[in-house]
C-alpha cells in the first residue's frame, strides 16, 4: 500500500510515495547527482517545483507527478523514441505471426484434383515429406528418360489411400505441387518484406492470412 508522507503538515494534501516501486519513488536532480524519495520531496517543498517520475512499468504514455498540492498520473506524449520502439515491437510480432502462418500452410496438406474416379485428395507436403517426395520424382524421372512414361508408380495419399499413375502423370502431380509451394515461400517472402520496410501507420492494417496485395498467399490454403 501507498505510505502517506504529510511532512509535518507542509503540503495541502499528503503526498503518497510507495517504497521500492521505481514508478512512483520521486526523483529530484542536484548537480552531478539525484535525490531520490523523502530527499527528493523535501527538495521539491523548498523549491516549489513539480517532480516528474519515471514511466510506469507497463510502457503506458504516462507519468507520476508529485507537486506540493498532490500527486497523480498524468498523460504525456509520447517521444520520438517511445514511437519508434513500439513500431519496431509491432514489427517483430508481425513478423513472428507471418513466420506461424508459413508454417500453418507448409503443414497444411497439397490439394491436387486426380481426376475420375480419385477426385480431389491431399498430399502432405511438410518440409520433412519433400525429401520422401524428391524420390519419386527421380524415379518417375529415370523411367520417363528409360522412355518408359507409363511405367505405375504408386504414391500414399495424406487419407493414408495410395494412387497408382503413370510415371509421367505422377511426376506432373509432384511438379504442380512444387509449383504451388513455391508460390507459398514466395507470398512469405513479399510479406515479411513488407512489414520490415512499411512506415509504421500501416503496420496495424498488414494481415498475416491474407498476404500482400502483390503476392497474396496462393490457394488452396
Amino acid at each position: 500500500m501507498d505510505q502517506l508522507i504529510s511532512f509535518d503538515g507542509a503540503y495541502p494534501v499528503p503526498v503518497p510515495v510507495r517504497p521500492g516501486d521505481p514508478s512512483k519513488t520521486p526523483v529530484w536532480p542536484l548537480g552531478d547527482k539525484q535525490l531520490t524519495g523523502r530527499d527528493a520531496l523535501e527538495a521539491m517543498r523548498a523549491s516549489g517545483g513539480t517532480l516528474v517520475g519515471p514511466k510506469p512499468p507497463d510502457g503506458a504514455s504516462r507519468k507520476w507527478i508529485w507537486s506540493p498540492a498532490g500527486s497523480a498520473w498524468v498523460e504525456v506524449a509520447k517521444t520520438a523514441d517511445d514511437l519508434a520502439a513500439e513500431a519496431e515491437a509491432r514489427r517483430e510480432a508481425l513478423l513472428e505471426a507471418a513466420e506461424g502462418e508459413l508454417a500453418r500452410r507448409l503443414g497444411a496438406d497439397y490439394r491436387h484434383d486426380f481426376g475420375a474416379p480419385v477426385g480431389v485428395k491431399g498430399l502432405q507436403a511438410r518440409p520433412a515429406d519433400l525429401i520422401n517426395w524428391l524420390s519419386v520424382a527421380a524415379a518417375c524421372q529415370s523411367a520417363i528418360i528409360a522412355g518408359q512414361p507409363e511405367t505405375p508408380v504408386t504414391i500414399r495419399l495424406a487419407d493414408n489411400d495410395e494412387v497408382t499413375q503413370g510415371a509421367a502423370e505422377t511426376l506432373a502431380v509432384l511438379t504442380a505441387m512444387q509449383t504451388f509451394l513455391s508460390a507459398v515461400y514466395a507470398a512469405s517472402w513479399a510479406l515479411k518484406d513488407h512489414i520490415r520496410t512499411c512506415p509504421a501507420p500501416e503496420l496495424d492494417a498488414v494481415d498475416v492470412t491474407a498476404g500482400v496485395a502483390m503476392r497474396p498467399w496462393p490457394a488452396p490454403a
